[in-house]
């Protein structure tokens, strides 16, 4: 969490076109005078903005709070799935499931060691501070201090001006 946003990040631009999209929809959802759709994207982007982290929350992995507005995306999808023909979309519906499910048992397996889940997640999201930290005190209790160190170094290599990291590298 920093008050930088690198424009290198594919996630900025997938939540460029997430907003846009929502935009749009309620916009033909307001044409079309559809009050359910109105309902249920107003609801997301209400229960989204909660759990965004644009106004600090302070939650580290927040990805477990998108579940609520996801149940109300969720609906969007069934209502869409439901206007296709029976056999297209009993084909949709199974090619998520098995999709879905595959990234399921696949993330889940991530969970199995905490030590292997920070330094997996440190290395999916560098710019993460807290994952940083998270990471060298895991380290520090298994009594590896030279990789705490090296990972509060890394941590404040892309956030040099966030005190936690800096009050954990006094303590290494």
């Amino acid at each position: 969490i920093t008050s930088r946003q690198s424009l290198a990040d594919p996630y900025l631009y997938a939540g460029a076109v997430s907003l846009l999209s929502t935009i749009v929809g309620a916009w033909i959802a307001w044409r079309r005078r559809a009050a359910t759709i109105l309902f249920l994207l107003f609801s997301a982007g209400l229960t989204y903005f909660i759990v965004s982290n644009i106004k600090l929350i302070g939650v580290d992995f927040a990805e477990r709070l998108l579940y609520l507005p996801s149940a109300f995306v969720l609906i969007l999808v069934a209502m869409a799935l439901a206007r296709l023909p029976r056999r297209a979309m009993d084909i949709v519906v199974t090619l998520l499931l098995i999709g879905l499910s595959v990234r399921t048992v696949t993330y889940a397996a991530r969970w199995n060691d905490r030590l292997s889940f920070y330094r997996r997640s440190v290395a999916d999201q560098p710019e993460a501070a807290r994952l940083h930290i998270l990471l060298a005190r895991d380290l520090m209790e298994a009594g590896d201090w030279e990789g705490a160190r090296r990972t509060i170094d890394e941590g404040l290599k892309h956030t040099p001006d966030y005190w936690k990291l800096w009050s954990l590298s006094a303590r290494v």
